[in-house]
Parts: structure tokens; C-alpha cells; sequence
């Protein structure tokens, strides 16, 4: 693992290894699985998303990775996971942005600190990993809740993409996740650009110590 963010009880950083990407799935399987938003067997093999993500974790003082946020590049001719499972109203300053510069998020976290510490690290660590490469310029999110609200009232600038309906297949292994929620779900994108700087205010303001290589100039 690639370290971004020191924490007094984890570290966040870029998985660079193919077991650390597997960490990444078995925590985001316990944590559906225990919300009751998975149905079915556990899958036995990476499919393609999985092999083309891009995950960041979030690894205690024990050694645990207790949260991950895995982001999916774009592809060209392919849509994002997002827009195979909703119908999308995407704004103009989103699809000014060619598909391949976009990256889909999805974050999961099962120790959940006072004022979301842990989950904001983890969104942090993406915009600062992602603002010092300069390969992306957006990232999109759909998220359950008021997760949107949460990022922006850490100071983050997220927009709002609006959600038609949902198209994601009633027998998928996530139909429980799309339709039976009993929150509502959202869809936000932030540019990195943008966010960068506030990544670095953030991790200030939570007491997270940056990485030289990451730190927004």
C-alpha cells in the first residue's frame, strides 16, 4: 500500500498490490452482507470492474483494513456501472468531460468515527492521490442517505446528478441495494481540481497528517 494519510489510529493509502485489492472486497462484502444489501454467494472470482478498479484503504493501527474506497475508470464506449444501473439525467459540465477521465466511487467503512473521520479520509485520500497524478478530472458517486450533505458540509464541493429510476436488474446480486433501501439513494460527482486544496484543509481540520508526494501545492 501506497501511504496518503496518517491518522493516531489508521492509515489510508493506494492498494498497489492484487491481495490488498481482495482485502478491499471482502470488506465491502461485510459490510453489504450485514446491511442486508447483498442476496446471494459471495463471488468466487474478480469480475471486470474489479480488475479495473482503483482502491484506496484505510488500515488500522491493528492491521485490519476496516474501510475501502474503489473507484472505477472510464472506458471508452462503455458507460460507468452508475449509468448501467440508473437512467441518468447527466449535467453539461459532466459530459464535457470525456468518459475517460471519469471515475466512478463507491465507499465502504465498518468503524465509523465521530464527525465520519474515517469515511472522509478515504475521500480525501482520492482527491490528493488523483489531483498529484492529474490523469482524472471527476469522480462519481452514488451513495445512500445523506452522504452528499456530509462531504459538502466537510467543506467538499459536490453536485448533484439526478436519478430517473433505476434500471439495475431485479435478480442482481445488488437488487437489495437498489430497490429494497430504506434510504434514499443519490448521485453526486466532485471535480478533482476543485477539491483537491479542500482535501488538504479537511485533513488538516481532522488532525491527518498528508504524505509530502500528495500534498496540494
Amino acid at each position: 500500500m501506497i501511504p496518503i494519510l496518517h491518522h493516531p489510529e489508521f492509515t489510508t493509502g493506494f492498494a498497489d498490490e492484487e491481495a490488498e485489492l481482495y482485502e478491499a472486497l471482502e470488506v465491502g462484502l461485510r459490510v453489504y452482507q450485514k446491511a442486508g444489501y447483498y442476496a446471494g454467494a459471495p463471488p468466487s472470482e474478480l469480475d471486470e470492474n474489479d480488475k479495473a478498479s482503483q482502491v484506496f484503504l484505510a488500515r488500522g493501527t491493528d492491521g485490519v483494513v476496516f474501510g475501502a474506497a474503489r473507484y472505477v475508470p472510464g472506458r471508452e464506449g462503455r458507460p460507468l456501472p452508475m449509468e448501467e444501473a440508473f437512467e441518468l439525467i447527466l449535467p453539461p459540465a459532466l459530459q464535457a468531460i470525456p468518459v475517460t477521465r471519469r471515475l466512478e466511487g463507491e465507499l465502504v467503512n465498518e468503524r465509523p468515527m465521530k464527525g465520519g473521520t474515517s469515511a472522509l479520509a478515504l475521500v480525501c485520500s482520492a482527491f490528493l492521490f488523483y489531483g498529484a497524478r492529474g490523469d482524472y478530472d471527476v469522480t462519481v458517486h452514488v451513495a445512500i442517505g445523506r452522504w452528499g450533505e456530509r462531504v459538502r458540509s466537510a467543506g467538499f464541493s459536490f453536485h448533484d446528478i439526478p436519478i430517473a429510476r433505476s434500471i439495475y436488474p431485479a435478480d442482481g446480486p445488488l437488487a437489495p441495494y437498489y430497490y429494497k433501501n430504506p434510504q434514499p439513494l443519490s448521485c453526486h460527482y466532485g471535480l478533482i481540481a476543485e477539491n483537491r486544496p479542500r482535501a488538504a484543509s479537511c485533513c488538516q481540520a481532522l488532525g491527518m497528517q498528508i504524505e509530502p508526494a500528495f500534498a496540494a501545492g
